[in-house]
């Protein structure tokens, strides 16, 4: 397909097993799409899917792509992209939405540098009636693979919104990428999001809702550039296969603002990792936004924590390196409480941080079971290290007790708690931190 493009709205209302829905076509096999494919038309959807993969699979370019599928375009303007709101009202099981492609399997599909523009808002649910979903899979660029599929330098500038989803799985949601739902080394490299990922309202009234008598306990995962995560999540302990996916000089630039009943683990750019982020020295991996989390509601599973996390929400490796967060990290207000961290939300691992930036302010529940740190949140007694860290002059850790700002004057009484809370007696292995890690510009 050449220099293909669609600028005629789209409609479906009809069932099926799989709906697959595009702006260029609903199912795509083994298909290049050379030199410039675009669509300008407005997709919608309201017919079920009964599918329990994903009965819905919906995408700006393709709904479902099999086979070897190649969409990739080079560092240039010349891409292929996706420049209209894409609308997802069904009430179908499982769902996969997302800004070029919704569901890739089976085989390699390649999307480098394939773009969602800023027009391409992808909304899911309407103000008329709550919509339930067992699995959500959404994401900026592509929401769900079952393969190999290469997505290197993609970017998202539309807005994700929930509306009124009443959830009794989980929700995948990334700005560029939802969820792999199979398990091998992978790289993806150069990833950008400036679109929000919201729910509708910010307020107590969640738009992500699970039901009050028969609750969903599995984990959610919502990432600034990917979800990644796994499925079937309902322990506190994350106990599932490896995915080893490594997401390197990946950043966030759009705001997420999330209310919600459901358990979630949060990040700034990955929600949930067993690798580093970064492999590369100098190829810094950084989310430079506001990231507000609370969970509300739920009453039945709400001793359950959650996790919100600068740059990752779970990451439970020996050594972080070259990552950074700068901007208004919250996390107050959830039932019971979210393990919040600057660079990792939680990690349930004695950590090296190096070459890391922070900046703006950090900040959990007002409890002492529920303060929040500077660089992570820490379930048990573990020990840690810092090198050639940077914090911005200014910096803010807002716990129950009392504020500590992070200056020049103020570096030789940040303790090692305030760095990494909150279980156990965390350990500074090397020392005196205001000799570790600096106080300066992290631009």
């Amino acid at each position: 397909m050449t220099a293909s493009y669609n600028t005629g709205n789209v409609e479906n209302s009809g069932n099926a097993s799989i709906v697959a829905l595009g702006g260029l076509t609903g199912w795509s096999n083994a298909c290049s799409y050379a030199t410039v494919c675009y669509n300008t038309g407005v997709l919608s959807n309201s017919g079920v899917g009964s599918d329990a993969t994903a009965g819905v699979r919906m995408g700006g370019l393709v709904g479902f792509a099999t086979g070897v599928n190649n969409f990739a375009g080079t560092s240039s303007s010349v891409n292929n992209y996706n420049n209209a709101a894409i609308v997802e009202t069904s009430s179908s099981a499982a769902i996969a939405v997302g800004g070029a492609v919704g569901y890739a399997d089976n085989a390699s599909t390649n999307l480098a540098f394939c773009q969602n523009k800023a027009d391409g808002d992808i909304m899911l649910g309407e103000d008329d009636a709550d919509h339930t979903h067992n699995q959500v899979y959404v994401g900026g660029v592509l929401a769900c693979t079952s393969a190999s599929t290469q997505f290197n330098y993609a970017s998202n500038a539309g807005d994700i919104v929930f509306n009124r989803l009443n959830i009794s799985g989980q929700v995948f949601a990334g700005g560029v990428h939802g969820a792999f739902t199979t398990s091998g080394t992978q790289t993806i490299t150069g990833c950008v999001n400036s679109g929000t990922i919201k729910t509708k309202t910010e307020s107590d009234n969640a738009h992500l809702i699970t039901d009050s008598t028969t609750p969903s306990l599995k984990w959610s995962f919502i990432g600034g550039v990917s979800a990644v995560g796994c499925a079937d999540m309902t322990q506190e302990k994350f106990a599932f296969g490896d995915m080893y996916k490594t997401f390197q000089n990946c950043s966030n630039e759009g705001a997420i603002s999330i209310f919600s009943q459901l358990r979630t683990c949060v990040g700034g750019v990955l929600a949930w990792s067993d690798v580093c982020p970064t492999v590369t020295t100098g190829n810094m991996t950084s989310c430079t936004a506001n990231v507000r989390f609370k969970k509300v509601g739920g009453k039945v599973h709400d001793s359950y924590r959650s996790i919100c996390g600068g740059v990752v929400g779970y990451c439970p490796v020996a050594t972080l390196s070259d990552m950074k967060y700068y901007g208004e990290l919250n996390s107050n207000g959830c039932e019971r409480f979210a393990y919040t961290g600057s660079i990792v939300g939680l990690t349930t691992a004695g950590t090296a941080f190096s070459n890391c930036k922070i900046g703006g302010s950090v900040r959990a529940a007002n409890s002492n079971d529920g303060q929040s740190g500077l660089f992570c949140n820490a379930n048990g007694n573990y020990n840690y290290s810092f090198s050639n860290c940077i914090v911005r002059s200014g910096t803010i850790i807002k716990n129950s007790s009392a504020n500590f700002t992070v200056t020049d004057a103020t570096i030789g009484d940040l303790t090692i708690a305030l760095c990494c809370r909150r279980n156990g007696s965390p350990t500074n292995t090397d020392g005196s931190l205001s000799t570790e890690f600096s106080v300066g510009s992290i631009d």
